[in-house]
């Protein structure tokens, strides 16, 4: 078991967690049947991947722990869900991602590059030819 502990930084403001302890639980058990893990698990929360086995309404582990502690706290393991939403991802979502910003970065190249906007640039900083651009990108442009 991976003990973490939750709590409220009044120095930062803000919600910290910690790693707490790493446990065999099961350490002086003969298997890890149901009523072994029950037994070791007397704890006020329990963070799971929410999958129905753990989570579901009727038969989920979670519920069965709320019915001896109707105050048990679940939480989705976050680590879990970034995973799932990586994993969800549609590879049409991810092309159109990169059409627009090949889109907005070809208009910002046109828009940056243009010897109008070189010369806008020149005029408000009052100087000639490229001194308004940096000795690092002058020897670049």
């Amino acid at each position: 078991m991976i003990c973490l502990v939750q709590y409220w930084n009044t120095q930062e403001k803000n919600a910290d967690t910690d790693f707490l302890f790493i446990a065999n639980v099961l350490e002086e058990a003969v298997s890890p049947s149901a009523e072994t893990l029950y037994n070791v698990i007397k704890c006020p929360g329990i963070s799971t991947d929410s999958a129905a086995v753990m989570a579901g309404k009727r038969e989920g582990v979670v519920t069965k722990l709320k019915t001896d502690n109707p105050s048990l706290l679940a939480i989705h393991y976050i680590c879990h869900r970034l995973a799932l939403a990586c994993v969800d991802t549609n590879h049409k979502d991810l092309d159109c991602i990169k059409e627009v910003e090949s889109y907005v970065t070809s208009i910002w190249k046109v828009c940056h590059c243009s010897p109008l906007s070189n010369s806008a640039a020149r005029l408000v900083t009052r100087t000639r030819l490229r001194e308004h651009i940096t000795p690092v990108l002058r020897d670049l442009h």
